[in-house]
């Protein structure tokens, strides 16, 4: 097989995201819109676009050895980036930095234990040391804690064989594309930014690291989670060992399957606020993890849900204008790009105003990159005619 081991190590950013314990919510939630026996489907056809987008946004970053940030720059205007995309960008990885730092240190105070604020600020510092020295470092811890969380979650889901159902089941109320939707919006913010973790990947080892490393894993555990929401009636693998007499395990299984995920988190986020202020990546490490401890401390995964829902429509569409620009190879920057900012925005509306059945995330990818397409092209005939060169 095209895919050499030592490219695993950069591996750990994509696996810690399908291996959280966000991934077995996303199955549980897909469990609840319909029938189990339609789950599947829905969970592959999820997959598959998510495989489609990460591979083509991480082969921009690996063919261009570029960082999400670097690679919006040209295809928004260089004057306006950092108050557009970056700005927006850092909100996003701010708020999942904080919401990773709150559900860990509230499992961290109990393992301990420690009053909370503190385990805030430890597992904080303990994020900002992994990534100290870069995202190598930091791969290679994401991808050692997300192996040692499968193992934990398989044992896990075996025993929740035995746990006795306490919920009921909710009726169907969506279809196979409605529970797609759903896997989409939940990967989409992360195939936005795959092009932080595949600088330093050869271009054609990206679709493999994408395929193995969050596509396949994804669907393994989100349908893991669908099972356990349909045989124990909550997809809460915490819960469920708890209630067996494991709550140290039940502990444990949270802060390792938070690891690789706040390192991918952090990463981002710090390259992110590196543009936004200026400042070398380990000083945006240090802002950004104070931030986050703040926001973990006020709650802020109260708000979590509806913030998600809103960021993934707003900024996601970002990839289709990427992925147009560098698919027609445009060279040159302007201080302004207005087709960029401008499909950006149509790509926003239109993820806005679907049905709410339909994968927003996607409609928006697809109109942005089709409208930024026309207007270029437009633009560039419209220079010709003015210029006098032949259509």
């Amino acid at each position: 097989m095209a895919f050499e081991l030592r490219n695993w190590r950069y591996a750990g950013p994509w696996l810690a995201i399908a291996t959280a314990p966000a991934s077995l919510m996303l199955g549980g939630g897909v469990a609840q819109q319909m029938a189990f026996g339609q789950v599947a489907l829905a969970i592959g056809l999820g997959t598959l676009v998510l495989l489609l987008l990460s591979t083509l946004q991480g082969h921009q970053g690996a063919a261009h050895h570029r960082t999400l940030v670097e690679l919006a720059r040209p295809v928004l205007g260089y004057r306006i980036a950092r108050w557009t995309n970056t700005v927006l960008i850092s909100i996003l990885m701010v708020g999942w930095a904080a919401f990773g730092i709150g559900v860990v240190g509230a499992s961290l105070s109990q393992l301990l234990p420690l009053p909370e604020p503190l385990a805030f600020v430890l597992w904080a510092a303990l994020l900002v040391l992994g990534l100290w020295h870069g995202i190598v470092h930091g791969s290679l811890i994401a991808l050692l804690s997300s192996l040692a969380t499968l193992v934990l979650m398989g044992w896990g889901v075996l025993q929740a064989s035995t746990f006795e159902q306490t919920l009921s089941a909710l009726p169907a109320t969506g279809t196979v594309f409605t529970g797609a939707s759903l896997v989409i919006g939940y990967g989409a913010a992360f195939s936005l930014r795959s092009a932080d973790f595949t600088q330093h990947v050869e271009p054609r080892r990206v679709v493999w690291i994408s395929l193995l490393g969050l596509c396949l894993p994804l669907f393994v555990v989100s349908f893991a989670g669908a099972w356990l929401y349909h045989a124990t009636g909550t997809w809460d693998l915490s819960r469920v060992l708890s209630a067996l007499g494991f709550p140290a395990l039940a502990h444990l299984f949270v802060v390792l399957g938070f690891l690789g995920a706040g390192l991918s988190n952090m990463h981002s986020g710090s390259l992110a606020l590196q543009d936004l202020l200026r400042c070398p990546r380990e000083r945006a490490l240090l802002v950004l993890a104070g931030l986050s401890v703040v926001l973990a401390w006020l709650d802020f995964e109260q708000a979590m849900v509806l913030w998600l829902q809103f960021l993934s429509i707003g900024v996601v569409p970002l990839i289709g204008v990427i992925l147009a620009h560098y698919g027609l190879k445009i060279s040159g920057e302007k201080p302004v790009n207005w087709p960029g900012l401008l499909a950006w925005g149509l790509g926003v509306l239109f993820g806005l105003i679907v049905p709410n059945t339909w994968p927003g995330a996607l409609v928006g990818v697809t109109v942005s990159a089709l409208s930024y397409a026309f207007m270029t092209k437009l633009t560039q005939r419209l220079f010709s005619f003015e210029r006098g060169d032949p259509l």
